[in-house]
């Protein structure tokens, strides 16, 4: 059998810093961007930048944060800042332009999150922060990958919703 040891935390998904201060406000929103990964999945950022269009666009009393990190191409950015200049409830971060303790300031104050699916990192951070978080759904190169199962594990959880059953109304939070 499994023994119980002291020293040994079981945790579900990535450990993280997280933490739920109870700090969130109804009237703002995060969206978050991975990025290119050849081995899991084909990034394709017009439609990346058709998801956050959506959303942005359905949820127009939010303010809405839009944040690329690392792996995030280039003409994913320019989409988001021309995405941006189009919505004035939307602002867009370069994460290299931000400091220290900015993306914890946002889990802070965002009471929704949206996290493209393959940011296994970004969607744990947020669902320990207490934030309601969304997927944004990539195009797995296989379908059994460990991107795919975190993802259809936390939907069947209720720990997540598609962006599709969100947009059909289907979604409960």
């Amino acid at each position: 059998g499994l023994v119980e040891r002291q020293n040994i935390i079981h945790t579900i998904g990535a450990p993280n810093c997280s933490q739920n201060r109870g700090l969130h406000q109804e009237d703002c929103g995060l969206i978050l961007l991975g990025g290119i990964d050849i081995k899991s999945h084909h990034w394709d950022s017009v439609e990346i930048g058709n998801m956050v269009r959506q959303i942005v666009r359905k949820e127009s009393q939010k303010h809405w944060t839009i944040s690329s990190s690392p792996r995030t191409p280039a003409d994913t950015v320019k989409i988001m800042a021309n995405l941006a200049a189009d919505f004035p409830n939307v602002n867009f971060f370069d994460y290299k332009k931000t400091e220290p303790g900015w993306i914890e300031r946002q889990y802070d104050a965002c009471s929704v999150v949206w996290v493209t699916s393959d940011s296994i990192s970004m969607i744990y951070e947020a669902l320990t922060a207490g934030c309601k978080v969304g997927i944004l759904p990539m195009q797995w190169l296989t379908k059994d990958n460990k991107f795919k199962k975190n993802e259809d594990l936390l939907q069947k959880k209720g720990l997540v919703i598609s962006l599709s059953s969100w947009m059909q109304g289907n979604a409960i939070w």
